[in-house]
């Protein structure tokens, strides 16, 4: 009788180490999708938040173009250039500037038009009323990619 109760007990164990086993595997199978899913909605959040920064800091840069504007047609000569935020407004530096990580550039280029008085890429005659103006952020997202936003209007002198 006790030698029967000892082969029991050995099965019971045996047993309880494939239940065990069973039961970590099930678990893993359902734990990894599920960290899986959960790193994938961290990144894509991280992302978003990464580039609604750009976004605000490239429809920064087209506010203060029109500011500059504003204050003086004559200070928006063609060119890159970086801004900066004074007591008196926006003021155009030479480097593009960087802060938190985001690098901001604001391009301006003289505009030309065709015969028809249509914004033409480089042919036609020189508009001195007339600028483009590109606001460029670009920033590193998980040090890997490196990312863009740009935004693009055209300034006339009087509006």
């Amino acid at each position: 009788m006790l030698i029967n109760f000892d082969m029991k007990t050995r099965n019971l164990k045996a047993f309880s180490i494939i239940e065990l086993l069973i039961a970590m595997t099930v678990f893993l199978l359902i734990a990894i999708p599920v960290r899986s899913v959960v790193s994938l909605g961290y990144r894509n959040i991280s992302y978003d938040n990464a580039y609604m920064k750009a976004v605000f800091y490239a429809e920064e840069g087209i506010e203060a173009a029109r500011f500059i504007r504003a204050a003086s047609w004559g200070n928006l000569d063609s060119g890159t250039y970086g801004i900066d935020l004074t007591n008196d407004g926006w003021d155009l530096v030479e480097d593009p500037q960087t802060e938190n990580g985001y690098t901001r550039s604001l391009i301006i280029s003289d505009v030309f038009r065709d015969g028809s008085g249509n914004i033409s890429d480089t042919s036609g005659m020189a508009d001195p009323n007339t600028k483009k103006v590109e606001s460029k952020v670009s920033w590193s997202w998980l040090s890997l990619q490196n990312k863009e936003v740009s935004f693009v209007v055209y300034l006339t002198n009087g509006n």
